[in-house]
């Protein structure tokens, strides 16, 4: 053994303690840790001392390199960011200040290790200001090595800095930046990871799934870091949360549990980052429906994100935020209330209370809980406040907009004004339309059975609010105005945008039974599919991607004409799109179900039965049993073979 160790049992004053004195460095494993406490009034843990620790060694010696870059107080206080230790890292970069003239290239460095820390403590104003003398320091300090790089950074977190603001393109257009610079691979990898970070934020999961791909391949594959580097755990956690948005819960799963094993080796017990991956674990097991595991994670979370910051941090609002929707579902009003009106006050007195899109998601689960206790006038009020919040905000939400609407239509019902309810349950289709498409999410089938329920109701009372209804939902001229005007204002060279607007078009005028301006939108999706083939505009991947929706989109036009054969030639043509992709696509179970309802209509039952019956075992790998589609397949795949046994029973068909 390189480093000795010796029993100390005959120096000792109790000497039945058989103590063992270990040099200093020494290391061990641990391998199994049992609690006692019940029994024998303590832990017992069971440890192997090891002479070398070969995944400790290694990452031990990467983080040495990463934080011996200047050979100064600025590589401790980077250190001490890292280890969330704020306020020592703070008072060595003033101490720096005090003593370092502004043409130093030390400068630069201060001010932007002043602005990680001001930011992390949720003082975006500060991180800003700091971040502003930085890049302003490297702009006009050219001659200085690694200028650019510096530069790059710099504009990496003024992007986090608007991000926090919700100044969602104001932050893209920094991070872009920094990318156009040609950052080092190091920093790239960064860089991708706060772009995916602002595109989760605007609500494209899809995109931010892309960019936090291409952060951990940089890290795997090019820097090659250690297993138990803390990046490694961060970019696990990202797109764990990314899979958990996405309904991918068991690939979340198995990203975060991931992250966690390497946190748990690599870092300290008290970590923001750790805190980050059991809220994300509480988030995704809250879908899986296990409850008490979603509130043990998210008590974790809270308990680590307590002891790091102060009692205005907008992520202890985030922890509050999510128990309440976790206390929810446990039917707790009484903790869900508390936890929930706990969230929007730490919110409101953060600096992230300009992030009017968050604070309007508080206010909405606030509007839900005093729904669900029957305190309509307060839920109301709630439901208002999260509205013009979000109507206030310059990126579109139109997710969260559907679901306040909704929340608007539940509490007129519960009122008894079953004509507003109608009339907010419409606007939740209305915004949940567009959302659905891009998303390829079931909201809006759930929006429709909701509002069905409430017609019915209106039915039993007014035949004359259900005509003035009829006549409103089919009118959809202002939707198409609207989007025909955002295509004319979207620029030429924005081709993954005009396609998409193309696409929400002819679905719209589809439902209107407008086919003819159907079949112009899909001729100008296809000359602009066509002329973009090789273009340093998009991707081949991006363009088949929006092209496999369209393709569906349009299929499904001519399924109500009846018009079959060209149904079929659509379907099977966005079927082909998506098989051509590496990862699979969410719309292929509802292209294959299509094709079996196609095929019936044809008359070619046995491809109609292979076609529902690959549905299914492809919604089996990834659907639980009682999700609404695995239902609705299952159920009207049972329908079909009703009627064919009695269209054979009758003798209108023959079996073959």
């Amino acid at each position: 053994m390189k480093r000795p160790f010796a029993s100390i049992e005959h120096l000792s004053q109790f000497p039945e303690e058989e103590e063992i004195l270990f040099s200093v460095g020494s290391v061990f494993r641990i391998l199994d840790v049992d609690d006692r406490r019940a029994t024998d009034g303590h832990w017992l843990i069971k440890m192997v001392m090891v002479e070398n620790d070969d995944d400790l060694n290694e990452l031990r010696s990467q983080l040495d390199q990463q934080y011996s870059t200047y050979g100064n107080l600025c590589d401790l206080g980077a250190a001490l960011i890292a280890m969330n230790d704020y306020d020592r890292a703070e008072r060595y970069f003033q101490i720096l200040l005090e003593y370092t003239p502004e043409s130093n290239p030390s400068f630069g460095i201060i001010q932007n290790g002043l602005g990680i820390i001001y930011a992390n403590r949720g003082d975006y104003q500060k991180a800003f200001e700091c971040q502003e003398r930085a890049l302003k320091f490297w702009t006009q300090n050219s001659l200085i090595p690694s200028n650019q790089h510096h530069i790059a950074n710099t504009c990496v977190h003024l992007g986090a800095a608007y991000r926090h603001r919700g100044q969602f393109d104001l932050a893209l257009k920094y991070l872009l930046m920094a990318v156009n610079l040609q950052s080092p691979t190091t920093s790239l990898a960064f860089n991708y990871n706060e772009i995916a970070i602002t595109y989760r934020d605007k609500g494209d999961n899809r995109l931010a799934l892309d960019y936090f791909l291409k952060a951990l391949d940089i890290d795997e594959n090019v820097l090659k870091l250690d297993k138990y580097h803390p990046k490694l755990a961060t970019a696990y956690n990202n797109i764990g949360e990314i899979y958990s948005h996405l309904g991918a819960n068991d690939d979340a799963l198995n990203y975060l549990i991931h992250a966690l094993e390497i946190r748990l080796k690599g870092t300290v017990a008290i970590h923001t980052d750790l805190a980050a991956i059991y809220h994300n674990l509480g988030v995704t097991y809250l879908k899986k429906n296990d409850f008490t595991k979603a509130l043990e994670m998210h008590m974790k979370a809270l308990e680590i994100d307590s002891q790091i910051f102060h009692d205005d941090h907008e992520s202890l609002a985030m922890s509050h935020h999510q128990i309440a929707i976790v206390q929810l579902e446990l039917e707790a009003l009484s903790d869900a209330l508390y936890h929930a009106e706990k969230a929007l006050r730490i919110v409101l007195r953060s600096q992230a209370k300009e992030n009017l899109s968050l604070v309007s998601r508080f206010q909405y689960n606030l509007g839900c809980v005093q729904y669900q206790l029957d305190n309509t006038g307060k839920a109301l009020k709630m439901a208002e406040k999260a509205l013009n919040n979000l109507l206030a905000c310059s990126v579109e939400h139109q997710n969260a907009m559907a679901a306040i609407y909704n929340l608007f239509s539940l509490i007129y019902e519960k009122e008894g004004d079953i004509v507003k309810a109608l009339e907010y349950a419409k606007k939740a289709i209305d915004q949940t339309k567009i959302w659905a498409t891009r998303n390829h999410t079931f909201e809006l089938e759930i929006y429709l059975a909701r509002f069905d329920q409430l017609r019915n109701m209106e039915c039993a009372s007014s035949f004359t609010h259900q005509k003035m209804f009829l006549d409103n939902i089919s009118n959809h001229d202002d939707l198409i105005r609207q989007l025909e005007e955002e295509f004319q204002r979207t620029s030429s060279t924005d081709i993954l945008e005009r396609l998409q607007l193309i696409n929400n078009l002819i679905i719209i005028c589809s439902r209107q039974n407008n086919f003819s301006l159907v079949f112009k939108y899909f001729n100008e999706a296809n000359v602009i599919y066509s002329e973009h083939q090789s273009s340093n505009l998009v991707t081949k991947e991006q363009l088949d991607e929006i092209m496999i929706s369209i393709f569906f989109s349009t299929a499904r036009s001519y399924y109500r004409q009846q018009n079959w054969t060209m149904s079929l030639k659509m379907f099977e043509k966005s079927r082909d799109l998506v098989r051509k992709q590496k990862d699979d696509n969410p719309v292929l179970l509802e292209i294959y179900y299509c094709m079996a309802a196609v095929h019936a209509h044809l008359g070619e039952i046995q491809l109609a039965i292979d076609y529902y019956e690959l549905t299914i075992s492809t919604a089996r790998k990834r659907l639980p049993d009682d999700h609404p589609d695995m239902q609705r397949y299952t159920v009207q795949f049972q329908l079909f073979k009703n009627n064919l046994e009695e269209a054979y029973s009758k003798g209108y068909l023959i079996r073959k």
